[in-house]
C-alpha cells in the first residue's frame, strides 16, 4: 500500500474514532490496525475553499496587472468557477455602460459590456489560445489590445479544465509567489 497522506479520508465506520480534520496516520496508530486493513479513498477534486483561495489569488494577480482595485474583484465557486473584474473604463460603442473582464472555468477570459442584471453581458472579445490560466501580464495585454481595436484570438471557445483538480494545480503557483 502506498504511504498514507493527509489528503486521504477514512469513514468513521471503517476507522472508529476518526473524524474529518484528524491526523489520519495518528488515528490508524490509535486504532491498533495495520494501514493495509484500513480502506481509504482519494478525493478526486479539491475542496471548494482550496479552489476559491487559489482562484482568488490568481485573479488578484490579474487585477494588479490590469490596474483594477481589489474592491472591484469578485470570485465565485458554484457549479462553475467564475471571476469578475470591473474595469475603470467605458467601451466607445456603449459610452453609458461599464466594461468588465470576466473569467469562467469553461471559457477563460472575456471582455464584456455590463448590461442590466436581467440581460446577458455583451461580449466584446474572448482571449484566444488554449490556456484557461494565462499569465496575468498576458491577460493585461489582451485587455490593452482589445481596447486599442486589436482582437487577438477572439470568439475561440475552449474546453473546461479536465477536472477541478487540474485547475487547482494550475492555479497553485499564484498562492505562493509574489504577484
Amino acid at each position: 500500500m502506498p504511504e498514507l497522506s493527509s489528503t486521504r479520508t477514512a469513514t468513521t465506520n471503517v476507522l472508529p474514532g476518526w473524524f474529518p480534520g484528524d491526523d489520519f496516520r495518528a488515528a490508524i496508530r490509535r486504532s491498533g490496525r495495520k494501514p493495509s486493513s484500513v480502506a481509504v479513498m482519494e478525493h478526486p477534486e479539491p475542496d471548494t475553499r482550496t479552489l476559491e483561495r487559489r482562484l482568488g489569488e490568481y485573479v488578484r494577480a490579474v487585477a494588479v496587472a490590469v490596474g483594477v482595485p481589489a474592491e472591484s474583484v469578485t470570485v465565485e465557486i458554484s457549479d462553475t468557477a467564475t471571476a469578475y473584474l470591473g474595469l475603470p473604463r467605458r467601451w466607445p460603442d456603449r459610452p453609458g455602460q461599464d466594461i468588465m473582464l470576466v473569467w469562467s472555468e469553461r471559457r477563460g477570459w472575456s471582455l464584456a459590456v455590463e448590461t442590466d442584471p436581467a440581460e446577458d453581458p455583451v461580449v466584446i472579445a474572448r482571449q484566444g489560445g488554449g490556456d484557461l490560466v494565462p499569465a496575468p501580464r498576458a491577460v493585461a495585454q489582451f485587455v490593452t489590445d482589445t481596447a486599442a481595436g486589436r482582437r487577438p484570438g477572439q470568439e475561440r471557445l475552449r474546453p473546461a479544465a479536465t477536472t477541478r483538480r487540474v485547475l487547482a494545480e494550475r492555479l497553485s503557483p499564484y498562492v505562493h509567489h509574489p504577484r
